[in-house]
């Protein structure tokens, strides 16, 4: 049986129940934390999540489909608990910025970079 994945309240900045859909202290609109798997989501209404590839230090990389072009894809999503650190989103943002800038047959090709609506930043590659 699939466990639920746990939710986080961006206004008071705590775990909720996964059964939940508003903050029950502060009525703001939970959001699923990226360490539970994303598998079976839609991310930021255009990438289907088909499963995990790997994790790291700063996030995990998910194998998804673009829903409109068809295209496989990597997606990297930044850790929930360091989207509020100000030096690991400056990072994040780096990195996509210098992967973006680079044209290499030896290196994956950057596609896309977002911000869903529910605060997760996401880095979308070619997937290899």
């Amino acid at each position: 049986m699939a466990q639920k994945a746990k939710k986080y309240c961006p206004g008071c900045m705590q775990d909720r129940d996964a059964g939940l859909d508003a903050c029950p202290v502060c009525q703001r609109q939970l959001i699923i934390l990226p360490g539970d798997d994303l598998t079976g989501k839609i991310l930021d209404g255009r990438y289907r999540v088909l499963g995990p590839l790997g994790v790291g230090g700063m996030g995990q990389v998910y194998r998804a489909n673009h829903e409109y072009i068809d295209r496989i894809v990597a997606v990297k999503v930044l850790r929930r608990d360091l989207a509020s650190e100000e030096t690991a989103v400056k990072r994040f943002l780096l990195e996509a910025k210098a992967s973006a800038k680079l044209e290499s047959q030896h290196t994956v090709t950057v596609h896309d970079f977002g911000v869903t609506g529910d605060g997760l930043l996401y880095l979308v590659m070619e997937y290899l």
